[in-house]
Formats: C-alpha cells, sequence, structure tokens
C-alpha cells in the first residue's frame, strides 16, 4: 500500500520544484535578457564580482549585438544549477562554476576563461579556534591530512579534498559551515583568497570565528561561465566580450576592484604552500593556463 503513497508524494515533489523554476522572459525583444544566480544568502557576497564581469562581458559587446538586461533568479544547489541550465528552465541563463570533465556529457558547455585567473584555487583557511596555534606547525601535505574540512554538499572542492587522501565533512547549509568552524565541529574550513577576506567580514559576528595565516593549499581550479549547449549566440558574445575587456584593460581593472584588498589580507609570502591534484580536469586543454599570472 506503500508504493502509490510513496509515488504521489514523489510527484509532488517533482511538480512543486518545476513550479519553482518559472522562466524568465523578455518583456521587449530587443531587448537581450540574461539569467544569472543570485547570492544564497544576505552574507553571501561571492556573485558580486562575477555578476560584474558579466555585465562588463555584455556592456563591451553592446555596440555589436545589441541592449541587455541582467536578471537574477534565486540562488539553487549546484544540482538545481545543472538541471536549470540542462533543461533552459530559465532564459539565457548563465552562472560561473568550476569546470568538471562531467560537463562534457551533458547538456552544459562552457566558456573557457578563468574568470578569476585562478585565484579560487589558492585556498587558506577558517580553522576551528581549538588548534589555531596547534596547525601552524604543520610541514606537508601528509601532516594536514589528519584535520578534518568542511565544505558544502555538491562542491567540486570536496571531491577534489577527497580524491588527495582528506577528511572531508559537507554540508548542505553555506551560513551553518561558518557556524561549525566556529566552535570546533569541523578543524578547517578552506576557501578562495578571493572569498575568505570578505566572508570573515560577514561573519565575523559570529562567537570565536578565526582563520589561519601559516599555510595555503593550491591546486588549479578553472572557474568558467557555464551555459546550455544550445545558446551559441550568447556563448559567443561572451567570449567576445571577455576578450575585449581583457585586452583594453578593463577586466583586470574589475579584478583589482573587488580583489586587490583580500590579497594583500591573505599575505601569500608569509604562507607555506601545499600543492595537490585536480583529477576533475583531466580532459580540459591547457588553453585557460595562458592567462593565469605567475603569482599573487
Amino acid at each position: 500500500m506503500r508504493k502509490p503513497l510513496d509515488h504521489y508524494i514523489g510527484l509532488l515533489t517533482l511538480i512543486f520544484f518545476l513550479l519553482s523554476l518559472q522562466p524568465v522572459y523578455a518583456n521587449n525583444k530587443d531587448t537581450l535578457v540574461v539569467t544569472t544566480r543570485g547570492p544564497a544568502s544576505k552574507n553571501d557576497r561571492r556573485e558580486y564580482y562575477y555578476k560584474d564581469v558579466l555585465t562588463l562581458a555584455l556592456e563591451k559587446t553592446k555596440r555589436s549585438y545589441g541592449n541587455y538586461e541582467v536578471k537574477e533568479v534565486p540562488a539553487m544547489n549546484q544540482l538545481r544549477d545543472a538541471f536549470a541550465i540542462g533543461q533552459e528552465i530559465y532564459l539565457n541563463y548563465i552562472i560561473n562554476e568550476n569546470y568538471e570533465d562531467k560537463f562534457l556529457n551533458s547538456n552544459v558547455d562552457y566558456i573557457a576563461f578563468p574568470l578569476d585567473f585562478g585565484l579560487t584555487g589558492t585556498r587558506i583557511c577558517f580553522v576551528n579556534p581549538n588548534i589555531r596555534e596547534e596547525i601552524k606547525s604543520v610541514e606537508d601535505v601528509a601532516q594536514l591530512k589528519k584535520y578534518s574540512i568542511g565544505q558544502g554538499v555538491g562542491w567540486a572542492d570536496a571531491e577534489i579534498l577527497r580524491y588527495n587522501g582528506f577528511k572531508v565533512i559537507a554540508m548542505q547549509n553555506y551560513d551553518g559551515l561558518f557556524k561549525m568552524i566556529a566552535t570546533g565541529r569541523i578543524d578547517l574550513f578552506c576557501r578562495g583568497v578571493n572569498e575568505l577576506p570578505k566572508e570573515y567580514e560577514s561573519f565575523k559576528a559570529i562567537n570565536n570565528l578565526t582563520y589561519d595565516e601559516s599555510f595555503a593549499i593550491v591546486y588549479p581550479l578553472p572557474r568558467f561561465f557555464i551555459i546550455n549547449k544550445k545558446n551559441t549566440v550568447l556563448k559567443r558574445r561572451i567570449e567576445d566580450g571577455l576578450m575585449l575587456a581583457y585586452k583594453d584593460g578593463s577586466l583586470n581593472k574589475l579584478f583589482q576592484k573587488h580583489h586587490a584588498r583580500s590579497i594583500e589580507f591573505a599575505g601569500m609570502k608569509n604562507r607555506k604552500i601545499f600543492r595537490i591534484e585536480n583529477p576533475l580536469i583531466k580532459k580540459l586543454p591547457k588553453d585557460w593556463e595562458e592567462y593565469l599570472p605567475a603569482h599573487y
């Protein structure tokens, strides 16, 4: 008797999910409406830079491609994002995401330009306040592996860290990860150099939230715009816009505006560097690496 009820509940769940992903349509046929992801919470500032990059690319191509409007939809987890892109749920839906080889066998396409110039792959960590002094004595990756690392469910970083032998504790709630590290339920919560300083500012009201200043974990983590494979016109426009902005220096200016203070905050010259492998990019051509700086 339970099987029909389970089927009914499952069907209702699917219907409610699809209703939550209603498309956004243009009111003016001469204006290209581009949809992107909004922040996950009021404290989430991760999307600000990427939305500005998207807007810059569209602005650079306004003369050749026409007017545009950027709209936001509520943040979703990676599974729902992939579904929304693959099924074209939203009009011209484009988001920033860490590249993974699994894109090649899906409806998702990518624009092979590293939006953050590789900065997100340099990870510095929030630390359990009870081990902040202890962890300064770590000298290699093997010693670091004895500590637990918190990550979000579905994040590429979780898979990368597990592949390299780390103990990963994944959590669905983004804000909750800051409470977990501050209360010592995890040992480390590692973030990009471009992320941790802003997140510390946003969440510093959490009692005992603190960060390590002694090391960084580094791995190649290309962060691209991703889009539905059928949307070739928008892909070409964003590619053209990114290259124009890169060549005329306006993209670097935007990057510095958002991240210069974070790079200074990180103090990379004073940190031990622990390099690990990213197994998710083995099929990715190396072209994207030509845009990476020698160091930060």
